[in-house]
């Protein structure tokens, strides 16, 4: 039964693309692995599957399917539970890690102190310590530093 749960299809009713009819074993299809933004989708029609590509895929490239369905509609949290639940991984596809590190930065807007009035942030800001700010100076070329030092027996080179 777990071989048919991990690596079958299900097999959907185009009418209705939510509704699950069954699931059918097909090898050539076990081979391929997930991802959030597959380049494969398979197709079902009169009992027959085909893979079929949705995008250009480059020479080299993994040719992957998504396990899980309505994967465009779900965020990450919600992919990862089901893929866990139901093939015990975690995807670490382009489109899951793009989110995860996204949700760490909104994490970590959301900790920042919110000010409702310009008078509330200047007040807030008068408290700070005042640092000088001093941009960050252009490393100097060879040529530039030669020609400050001088060349011995010039004019900059004597004392």
């Amino acid at each position: 039964m777990s071989v048919i749960l991990s690596n079958g299809f299900g097999i959907h009713p185009q009418s209705n693309p939510n509704r699950l009819l069954g699931r059918a074993i097909v090898p050539s299809g076990s081979l391929f692995n997930h991802s959030c933004e597959p380049n494969v989708i398979a197709e079902w029609n009169g009992g027959i599957v085909r893979f079929k590509a949705i995008r250009d895929i480059p020479i080299g490239e993994e040719i992957c399917i998504c396990y899980i369905t309505a994967h465009k509609q779900s965020d990450v949290a919600s992919r990862e539970y089901e893929l866990k639940a139901c093939y015990g991984f975690t995807c670490h596809c382009n489109t899951c890690e793009r989110e995860r590190k996204s949700g760490r930065r909104i994490n970590k807007f959301s900790k920042l102190p919110r000010f409702t009035s310009v008078e509330q942030f200047t007040s807030r800001a008068k408290g700070t310590k005042k640092r000088n700010y001093k941009p960050k100076s252009k490393s100097k070329s060879k040529s530039n530093s030669k020609r400050k030092r001088g060349k011995p027996g010039s004019r900059s080179d004597r004392s």
